[in-house]
């Protein structure tokens, strides 16, 4: 009996050891010696890790150790994620599986945070982005319901590389992540992409594919998405039945809401300009697991001391004392200088002046003259200011916080364009009358044979702005929608051509 009990102790040992899995998404050389790396943490279950601290993580660089090491989560952090939906819309998707997962990927966009961006992508016969990244989860799931299972073949592997450059192509510094639900088959017209591609794209940008396999065909092909999933560091999720496509979702979502968000430094290591082994530890309950990677640090960056940085701090940290102290003398002396000054004008004011033969008949009038002497005592001469009762009739308060502005004109909205041939340009929308178009007499040029030489317009008239297409031989679609004339609002998604930008008013 104790030989068996014995047995299974160190069963149960061998078993808990290997409950660490490591997924190292993307490591950010580029503030050397500053260093920051994306990291999955789960176990066995596929279920994410989230009580570690800072202790649980040694990092090291061409066998280095990092110092100062520092973590949180996306979810801990509410830093924003972009994440580029795509959904595979062939025939083989028809009917009530096609419904189900329309239900499915509403729900994942209700759970969803407000900092996270979504744009929508289909795969048929064609690639077709039919969102931008937005936050708005109502015009998303519009967008969702609306979709209808089209075309007899399936371009996946050109959809997701177009969706992994959508993101490569985006500058700003958000987490960065693709999700796509297919049944796995490729059945390109032209094989532009395949998968080795599409991997190949996403290592090189540290963009992680989730992958959900939904199939009523062969399982087969549901290796290729498990393929792209592994080699990009994603994860891969398979939903045998339409019951299964919330579960699923809600487990991805959490999963990539507990990415690990780290940030360490290395002392005493010269930025080389060359290529070094980077690997990632994480010790839980007497077990370890590591990863490891390439990266290439920053050239010319000379090695720094920590106790470079210990002195420096102390230096500023006097500074600051300093600066404090005489900067805190300064405001009570100027409160106490203002102090008698407005004691003084109050007197002035209460005390009966020469060549005044009636009082001040109402507290309107007080408050003029009160408003007038205080302005001559601060501008340090007796200029005279013409401060009309009518000016002032509704100041109640002389306190200083509160601001009129009188005569200001809004701000002109603009065109903030993000795909296309004028992408990462802005345009301000200053006439009444905007004219968009291919034609040189155009107030917007756009040189695109997808758009027409008149090919729409944007009014203003005084308080809303609205578009209105000119019979444009490609169209003009709001939010997705084609329009022959729309109001427009902040926010909204203008496309003309293959051209598409934000409205910002």
């Amino acid at each position: 009996m104790k030989v068996f009990y014995l047995f299974i102790l160190l069963t149960s040992s061998f078993l808990f050891a290997q409950n660490i899995n490591l997924k190292l998404i993307k490591t950010e050389t580029e503030r050397f010696p500053n260093v920051s790396s994306g990291l999955q943490v789960y176990d066995n279950y596929d279920e994410p890790i989230t009580d570690l601290k800072p202790e649980n993580f040694k990092v090291t660089l061409s066998g280095k150790y990092a110092d100062s090491i520092k973590i949180t989560t996306y979810k801990q952090s509410g830093a924003g994620i972009k994440i580029v939906l795509c959904i595979d819309v062939s025939k083989t998707m028809v009917g009530e599986p096609f419904n189900a997962l329309k239900k499915a990927v509403n729900k994942y966009i209700d759970e969803l945070r407000n900092t996270d961006r979504v744009a929508v992508y289909t795969f048929g016969d064609d690639v077709t982005m039919l969102s931008d990244f937005s936050g708005d989860k109502q015009y998303l799931k519009d967008i969702i319901n609306k979709i209808k299972p089209d075309g007899n073949y399936t371009e996946l592997y050109s959809g997701l590389y177009k969706a992994v450059k959508k993101l490569a192509d985006d500058k700003d510094k958000e987490g960065k992540i693709v999700v796509v639900i297919s049944d796995g088959k490729d059945e390109s017209k032209t094989n532009t992409y395949s998968d080795k591609d599409v991997i190949e794209l996403a290592k090189e940008n540290g963009i992680p594919v989730f992958a959900i396999g939904y199939t009523k065909i062969d399982k087969i092909y549901l290796q290729s998405l498990e393929k792209i999933s592994d080699n990009t560091n994603g994860r891969y999720y398979y939903s045998p039945d339409e019951e299964n496509l919330e579960k699923q979702y809600k487990k991805m979502n959490n999963q990539i809401q507990n990415i690990y968000l780290l940030n360490y430094t290395f002392f005493d290591f010269a930025g080389d300009g060359n290529e070094h082994t980077h690997t990632v530890t994480v010790t839980k309950n007497g077990s370890a697991k590591s990863v490891s990677n390439k990266v290439l640090i920053p050239g010319g960056i000379a090695p720094v001391k920590k106790q470079e940085i210990l002195i420096k701090a102390d230096e500023n940290y006097i500074i600051y004392y300093v600066i404090g102290g005489v900067g805190l003398v300064a405001v009570v002396f100027l409160f106490i200088v203002l102090s008698k000054k407005k004691k003084k004008a109050v007197e002035e004011i209460s005390q009966p002046q020469a060549g005044i033969s009636e009082p001040v008949k109402d507290s309107s009038e007080s408050e003029t003259v009160v408003v007038k002497q205080e302005v001559e005592e601060y501008a340090g001469d007796k200029t005279a200011i013409d401060l009309d009762k009518t000016e002032i009739s509704g100041i109640s308060d002389l306190s200083g916080e509160r601001t009129v502005i009188l005569g200001q004109e809004p701000a002109a909205a603009k065109l903030d364009f993000k795909i296309g041939t004028l992408a990462g340009q802005s345009f301000s929308l200053n006439k009444k009358v905007f004219k968009i178009g291919r034609r040189q007499d155009n107030d917007l040029i756009i040189d695109d044979k997808t758009v027409s030489g008149y090919h729409s317009e944007i009014h203003f008239d005084g308080r809303t702005y609205s578009i209105i297409d000119k019979g444009s031989t490609n169209g003009t679609y709001v939010n997705g929608t084609k329009i022959s004339q729309q109001r427009l609002f902040s926010g909204d998604t203008i496309k003309i051509g293959s051209n598409e930008a934000y409205f910002i008013g």
